[in-house]
């Protein structure tokens, strides 16, 4: 057998840490942040209680690692082409939410249960408030150039919006009139300025 090329074991390393984050984000979301022991992560995660340690100093750490990969890809989502106008970024913006809640809705509901525990989002209030800053700051120039009175107040009542819609695809699953939500949004925000 031939040894393992550095390649590999940051690739094995790599996989080890997201099954980790993975058994983790399953376990804060159904049992709770506060009731998810370290032990239990790794029983769900198939490795051992050291292996954890070993990637995480503990569940307050993996917490912020899935918190951080969660705001990395909204980030991306934030990563408009520049010769688009502010509709047509604001219009890019809503696709990818949308596509991003219909295609990975159980991520999602994981996402909406974490968000409901006192304990978890106090660990990780301080990620919270630089995330939304960060993002209130990139939409509102959108909403300014599309004529809005408050801007920033717009940004905030447009996530609202979503995590409504968001809320009513995960309890009503297919009996949800998503698709008409999304054309109602898009409807208010986008069709309207082209």
């Amino acid at each position: 057998m031939t040894p393992r090329t550095p390649n590999q074991n940051k690739e094995i390393r790599q996989e080890t840490r997201q099954q980790i984050k993975d058994a983790a984000f399953e376990l804060f979301a159904e049992k709770g942040f506060s009731s998810t022991s370290v032990r239990a992560i790794a029983q769900q995660a198939n490795k051992s209680k050291g292996l954890i340690y070993h990637y995480f100093d503990g569940k307050n750490d993996i917490l912020q690692a899935i918190f951080d990969d969660l705001a990395t890809l909204s980030n991306q989502a934030m990563d408009f082409p520049d010769e688009l106008s502010s509709a047509e970024r604001l219009e890019y913006l809503l696709d990818m939410i949308f596509g991003y809640i219909q295609e990975s809705t159980e991520v999602v509901r994981l996402m909406m249960a974490l968000a409901l525990q006192p304990k978890a989002i106090a660990t990780l209030k301080s990620s919270i408030e630089q995330y939304n800053a960060h993002h209130i700051e990139m939409m509102r120039p959108l909403f300014e150039d599309l004529g809005c009175e408050n801007p920033e107040a717009e940004a905030y009542y447009l996530v609202a919006k979503l995590d409504g819609i968001t809320l009513g695809l995960i309890t009503l699953g297919d009996d949800y009139p998503f698709e008409s939500m999304k054309q109602k949004v898009l409807e208010d925000y986008v069709l309207d300025q082209k």
